[in-house]
């Protein structure tokens, strides 16, 4: 009797490595966003900031970046040559952060296709990273 569970036990370890060995691996991938955009509109109830491609219509959303608790943000500020980067509470952004400022985004894309912020740097009209 031993002998037939030691026999069967040993089938279904076999039958359940064969099982994961054949197993896909999984199809998600983190895909980053990173880049220059101009802000087109704020959208502080939906914690969102609306953006544009440097050269298309300033005034033509195209895209959006959603803001979490996490989000670093920066503002940079030209003085005399030199530069100055100040760090910015994520809860302040839509205090700071005006239509047609240009902003460097870091961060990842979701499944349909808006950008999650991991950080924001909001930059002068006169600099250009």
């Amino acid at each position: 009797m031993s002998r037939l569970i030691s026999v069967g036990l040993l089938a279904l370890a076999l039958l359940s490595t064969l099982w994961l060995w054949g197993a896909q691996p999984a199809a998600a991938q983190l895909i980053l966003a990173s880049g220059t955009y101009r802000v087109t509109e704020l959208s502080p109830d939906k914690e969102r900031v609306g953006i544009a491609q440097m050269d298309a219509n300033p005034n033509v959303t195209q895209n959006w970046v959603y803001l979490k608790l996490q989000t670093k943000v920066t503002k940079r500020f030209s003085q005399n040559g030199w530069l100055r980067d100040e760090k910015v509470p994520v809860s302040e952004i839509f205090h700071v952060l005006e239509v047609g400022d240009v902003i460097n985004v870091e961060g990842g894309r979701d499944w349909n296709g808006s950008i999650t912020a991991k950080s924001i740097l909001i930059m002068p009209d006169n600099i250009s990273e």
